[in-house]
């Protein structure tokens, strides 16, 4: 019995030193692989949105601007109007003889440091959107009229006034100049009344935006950058006196799928 178990052991190590030996040597043959899964969910980015220094949008320290928040983060999910310039022409004296000019007011930014700044109108939108979407922005304007009503109790109306918009400049949240993302014009009219749509700012064809852009109008000139034009021949409008005249502009911001 000793002798017969002695061999089986002795068997059964050279067997493991046999299977040890061949198991060094791996051909092509005996590979052998194993796949699996890797997931993530991908979504869109939830960072806030706020309106940024137009001076320095990478400064992300909150600021005020001198009328507020007029748009309430117009638009869809993920795509946004976050802040456009409230125009103020001040006074605009007409002449009989020829076409009159007046820029509107800058605007004005408060820091946290209690300083106020003179900076460009300007507008400024946010797309978040996952995927290749383009995006642009577009103007119109109601009449330029009186409030008050002339004496046939009609409204007053001065007709072929325009806005223009001037040396569009368009920085993004990193203050990166990228004007070359976009169409830019250095004067766009703008005509009262007229019940048409004028593009802005339009991303170029098969180009993506994607982040915090500011359109700045005339950034070199603070007070230049938006004009209104009332012609010679508004001078004799029937009805026409003294009084705050006012229009309402439409800001559209529209998806423009590439």
């Amino acid at each position: 019995m000793k002798t017969h178990t002695k061999l089986k052991f002795m068997a059964l190590a050279a067997l493991t030193v046999g299977m040890a030996a061949n198991s060094a040597v791996v051909h092509a043959d005996d590979a052998r692989t194993v796949t699996t899964d890797g997931s993530v969910k991908i979504m869109q980015s939830d960072a806030p949105t706020r309106v940024l220094n137009p001076l320095d949008p990478k400064d992300k320290t909150p600021g005020t601007v001198a009328n507020g928040d007029n748009t309430k983060n117009a638009g869809g999910e993920g795509l946004t109007l976050d802040y456009v310039s409230q125009l103020d022409f001040g006074q605009l004296k007409l002449d009989p003889n020829a076409a009159t000019t007046v820029y509107a007011k800058p605007d004005q930014w408060t820091g946290q440091d209690g300083k106020t700044i003179s900076v460009p109108n300007r507008f400024q939108v946010t797309d978040k959107r996952l995927g290749a979407d383009a995006w642009k922005v577009s103007l119109s304007a109601s009449d330029l009229k009186s409030e008050e009503k002339d004496s046939q109790g009609n409204t007053v109306k001065l007709k072929n006034a325009f806005i223009t918009l001037l040396e569009s400049s368009v920085v993004d949240g990193q203050v990166r100049d990228a004007s070359n993302h976009f169409g830019l014009s250095k004067a766009i009219k703008v005509y009262m009344g007229d019940g048409q749509a004028t593009d802005v700012l339009a991303v170029n064809d098969k180009d993506v935006a994607k982040g915090t852009f500011i359109n700045l109008f005339n950034p070199a000139k603070a007070g230049e950058g938006v004009s209104l034009t009332v012609p010679a021949e508004s001078y004799t409008t029937k009805g026409l006196k003294s009084a705050e005249f006012t229009t309402k502009l439409t800001w559209t911001l529209t998806s423009a799928p590439i």
